[in-house]
């Protein structure tokens, strides 16, 4: 998979954009399992055995340096060992395109890892892997290079997500400290989106495993903490991330994504 990988992010460029002057507001700018999720008829949660390293991009469909980094996160979509989530921010919807993805939570996220790494600004597009390295999102050899560092951590917090006989979804954390924050993310898939004003005007921009959005969970520390998350959320996956506070490096992943409909063509 390493191999395939680095030969799939090849394409990608290296331009990132800072937050254009004038523009209100700082520049706050899916786990989709790949081969797996290609199938995509049944619903899908990480092995317990492993934990998959966190690779989060923030991105606007209004930023022309952006595409390449939304081609580079659905390549790394398709390793299973990767949970790699897109969150556009919105402070690009005021020059010409309204972002159907972006959030003013994305944004603030964006900010509080800018704050926690002592970084000059937002910028987009920008990757942060693991909650402790940001770098260019286009940038295939800094993301992947990252991304090696990150794959050598260890099991620190597990984390699991079982479906349950009513269809329901337990959620267990355990070896849970006081120093610890998790965050439930509801994603969708993605898609094809015509983009019709704005910097990408007249192109057709895929996303990958968009966040819409993402929630504190409440933590007792010295136990293990179990949730129980009804089926009927309306997003098609569910990602829990559990990293040191405030905004710190992630100990503790999981995800799950629904089974896809059955229809004439997926038979």
């Amino acid at each position: 998979m390493r191999k395939l990988r680095n030969e799939l992010i090849r394409i990608a460029g290296n331009e990132a954009r800072r937050i254009p002057e004038g523009t209100a507001g700082s520049r706050h700018a899916r786990v989709s399992l790949g081969l797996l999720l290609a199938a995509g008829l049944l619903g899908t949660s990480a092995p317990a055995c492993a934990r998959p390293t966190v690779v989060e991009l923030y991105t606007s469909q209004g930023c022309s340096s952006c595409p390449a980094a939304a081609t580079l996160v659905r390549q790394l979509s398709q390793d299973p060992a990767l949970l790699a989530l897109s969150f556009h921010v919105h402070y690009f919807d005021n020059l010409g395109w309204k972002d159907p993805f972006a959030s003013p939570a994305n944004t603030d996220r964006q900010k509080a890892y800018v704050a926690a790494m002592g970084l000059d600004s937002v910028y987009t597009p920008q990757m942060v892997i693991d909650g402790e390295t940001a770098t260019v999102g286009s940038d295939a050899d800094s993301v992947e290079k990252a991304i090696t560092v990150a794959e050598n951590h260890t099991i620190e917090i597990p984390v699991a997500i079982t479906p349950q006989a009513d269809g329901n979804l337990r959620i267990a954390i355990a070896n849970v400290t006081p120093d610890l924050v998790a965050w439930e993310m509801h994603f969708v898939r993605g898609g094809y989106t015509n983009i019709e004003a704005g910097e990408n005007t007249g192109t057709v921009l895929e996303s990958t495993n968009n966040v819409l959005r993402y929630v504190s969970m409440p933590l007792t520390a010295g136990r293990e903490n179990d949730f129980l998350l009804p089926a009927n959320f309306p997003e098609d996956g569910v990602a829990i991330v559990v990293q040191k506070k405030p905004m710190g490096r992630v100990v503790g992943a999981a995800y799950y994504i629904k089974p896809l409909p059955v229809t004439a063509s997926n038979r």
